[in-house]
């Protein structure tokens, strides 16, 4: 298996396992954050990822614990960052940096691209993540479903 097989590999394990056969009844980071409900709710008929607004974004990380809070990062798939250039307004200044000097920061958090997280413009659910990878939280649309398929 090639390096970025086995990479995709662990992110599809490590981050949308849920729980069935199928994952050998393990669960993955956005499984146990929604059952842990380390969650936001999003408003109904906010179920898709271009759908989430800065202020989701900014109670998401109200919910990360203290002690995973000062080397917490958000996980989401790169094609969120369309919609985290538009957070930067004359209103918001710009909560969104591309380029930082260690890569690319939202509200100063670091962002981690992950491949196999929702695209922006897809029907699944929402799935950005805030935190520590040991205690993440994610955001979940009003239809209780995490990941539609």
């Amino acid at each position: 298996m090639a390096l970025g097989e086995m990479a995709k590999w662990e992110d599809t394990w490590g981050f949308l396992a849920d729980g069935t056969g199928t994952y050998d009844s393990k669960s993955g980071v956005c499984k146990t954050a929604d059952t842990l409900t380390f969650k936001i709710q999003l408003t109904a008929g906010n179920s898709r990822p271009s759908n989430v607004a800065l202020a989701d974004f900014r109670s998401l990380r109200a919910k990360v614990d203290q002690a995973a809070y000062n080397n917490a990062a958000y996980y989401m798939h790169r094609t969120m960052e369309a919609l985290l250039v538009s957070f930067n307004s004359a209103t918001n200044a710009t909560p969104y940096i591309a380029s930082g000097p260690n890569g690319p920061t939202l509200d100063g958090f670091p962002i981690r691209w992950v491949g196999v997280m929702a695209r922006l413009r897809s029907d699944r659910s929402p799935e950005p993540i805030s935190g520590r990878l040991w205690r993440p939280l994610l955001l979940v649309p009003r239809r209780a479903r995490l990941h539609a398929r």
